[in-house]
């Protein structure tokens, strides 16, 4: 069974994101089981308790499940910190369950998991999408994303394009955009070239026929 976790604890995540993320990794995630927190503004600046995710996705129990998998969008919607972070993974790695974050490309197995590593991938993800190195948080939602999709802009005309000649990870890297990001806004490669080399075709079939016309009028001249 499929178990999926939500929040809104983090302004550049807003659950749409999320929802869109997941929509591509795993299309199956909404006949299972799904666990959402959404607090009030309140709830969010006092860092109130997770009730869903304490309660209900990390409910001990006796069973060994342990081809089963928690898929969250990102990390950085599971936890408040890595002091929160820390005892969500030893309550994962009780119900003998793994973790999957989808933006961070991590699947984590907590029960041999390296805890430092993942400590600093949690505090790289909150600062990715906040500018000028300020700590995620502290940076409106909306001007990260504005960022973001900025960047993703910029490569747009790239992305259509080989492969071979364009790679999808040099792309990341040279427009500062991670590939999560990339597919979020730009749908998948694969498709986004297919309808460039159709764009073409068309172009192409259009030019012939223009000359066709016009050597059709040059030999009636």
């Amino acid at each position: 069974m499929t178990r999926t976790y939500l929040s809104n604890i983090r302004p550049d995540w807003p659950t749409a994101r999320q929802e869109e993320l997941l929509d591509r990794a795993i299309p199956e995630w909404r006949s299972g089981a799904v666990y959402r927190d959404i607090l009030p503004r309140a709830g969010l600046k006092s860092r109130r308790s997770l009730k869903e995710r304490d309660t209900n996705l990390l409910r001990a129990h006796g069973r060994v499940n342990v081809d089963e998998i928690i898929w969250v969008a990102s990390l950085t919607v599971l936890a408040w910190n890595t002091t929160d972070l820390m005892a969500v993974l030893m309550r994962v790695a009780a119900r003998h369950e793994q973790l999957q974050a989808i933006a961070e490309n991590l699947l984590i197995n907590p029960a041999n998991a390296d805890l430092d590593g993942l400590k600093t991938a949690f505090r790289s993800a909150l600062r990715r999408f906040s500018p000028a190195g300020v700590p995620g948080g502290e940076a409106s939602g909306k001007r990260r994303s504005e960022i973001a999709q900025a960047s993703v802009e910029k490569m747009r005309p790239y992305w259509a394009l080989p492969s071979a000649d364009y790679p999808t990870t040099k792309l990341c890297k040279e427009f500062g955009v991670s590939r999560p990001t990339a597919f979020l806004y730009l749908g998948k490669r694969k498709d986004a070239q297919k309808q460039h080399e159709a764009g073409l075709k068309v172009a192409e079939s259009n030019r012939k026929r223009k000359k066709r016309g016009k050597d059709y009028q040059d030999e009636q001249a």
